[in-house]
């Protein structure tokens, strides 16, 4: 049963009826309010979110003018002439430092940009690379592979600066990547101080270049196989500090353990590269210290049969000049600052990363006491002992 209802009945006391467009209307309003109230909330966290990511960058911009990290060396890059260093690798505040470079040039000797602030080693060991036929050709074999060629792109754009055809000049940031990819890290790509010697070891242990000699080494008197060396390692710190006796002790060594290993060269050098040992036990410390004495590193010497295991060399003198060396500034073994001194047909230079400056042959003399690696070349032979 349907009861009666009429009209003032409908609606509760003081009411007014809605129609359905009122309705509608009503609706509209109430989702307005609502989509204004979420934009209005996106506004905010639009605004606040961009001022951090601002923020962010201001930051990472600001790190990049004390140190940088540059990103992994790439599977390809730009072969573009004439740029020395393909900008595809780089970015941010180290492509632009790049492009605002200045490279200086004295005598032939090309300065090197220390980009990231220690690069000094590097640096110091490719101005060696430019004067060593042995250590620019282990480069490339240790380095340039894959269609990536560093090395090959290094020593042209140096060669480009020298004879005058580019107005940009070389750097290392590219060897640095490939250098840390060949030793799976242990030289780390980033801009931070190294040892140029563990570097310079690592690069010729996948060379076959001149500067790898074998060695015939008797242990005891009983011959055995012959050994790559890339490197002699002299030290004074014996109670004999002159040249020819700290050499013949790397020829004939006796060990702590009382064997005897004589050492001569298959054959004779084209060039070598010798390593002044300047660390020893610090007792006191109870830790590796650097030694900072002067060692009497000659300008040119001289090795005959005592030192080479081939007959037809057997009444030969030959004789090795120094064209180059590095020295390691700085007390610690840690830290420090590496720069090279290159002799050129007009004198020596001291290459000090981006400053190349001529300097004399007494001061080369004296930088040549308190140096770490250096580099020899065979200039004759078959002469008269020099003494």
């Amino acid at each position: 049963m349907v009861a009666n209802v009429n009209a003032s009945q409908a609606y509760p006391p003081n009411s007014v009826p809605v129609d359905e467009e009122t309705k509608k209307n009503l609706t509209l309003v109430i989702w307005s309010v609502v989509a204004a109230f979420f934009a209005a909330i996106a506004t905010i966290f639009a605004v606040v979110f961009g001022f951090s990511k601002k923020e962010e960058a201001n930051q990472e911009a600001n790190n990049d003018k004390h140190t940088v990290s540059p990103p992994a060396l790439p599977s390809t890059y730009s072969k573009d002439f004439p740029s020395p260093i393909r900008t595809s690798i780089v970015g941010g505040s180290m492509a632009l430092e790049i492009e605002n470079h200045k490279t200086h040039e004295t005598n032939g000797v090309v300065g090197l940009p220390n980009l990231g602030g220690n690069d000094c080693w590097l640096n110091s060991l490719m101005q060696i690379a430019m004067i060593s036929e042995g250590l620019a050709e282990g480069l490339m074999q240790a380095l340039d592979k894959d269609n990536i060629e560093p090395a090959s792109d290094f020593l042209s754009a140096y060669r480009e600066k020298q004879l005058g055809l580019a107005s940009g000049g070389p750097n290392t940031v590219n060897l640095r990547y490939a250098i840390s990819k060949l030793t799976d890290g242990m030289i780390t790509e980033e801009s931070k101080q190294q040892d140029v010697e563990e570097a310079y070891t690592a690069i010729m242990g996948h060379s076959e270049s001149s500067l790898v000699n074998m060695i015939i080494e008797k242990v005891d008197g009983v011959k055995r196989a012959p050994v790559r060396n890339s490197m002699i390692t002299l030290s004074f710190n014996g109670d004999k500090k002159d040249f020819p006796h700290v050499l013949d002790q790397f020829f004939n060594e006796k060990t702590d353990q009382g064997l005897k290993i004589n050492r001569k060269f298959a054959k004779p050098p084209k060039e070598m590269m010798m390593r002044v040992s300047r660390e020893k036990y610090d007792v006191r410390s109870k830790s590796m210290v650097k030694v900072k004495d002067a060692c009497p590193m000659p300008s040119r010497f001289n090795i005959g049969k005592r030192y080479l295991d081939s007959p037809a060399d057997s009444n030969k003198q030959h004789q090795y000049v120094c064209d180059g060396f590095i020295v390691h500034r700085g007390d610690s073994l840690r830290k420090g600052h590496y720069v090279s001194y290159i002799k050129t047909d007009s004198g020596w230079v001291l290459a000090n990363d981006g400053d190349v400056t001529a300097i004399s042959d007494e001061e080369a003399r004296r930088a040549m006491k308190t140096g770490y690696l250096y580099h020899y070349k065979e200039v004759s032979q078959n002469i008269e002992i020099v003494a």
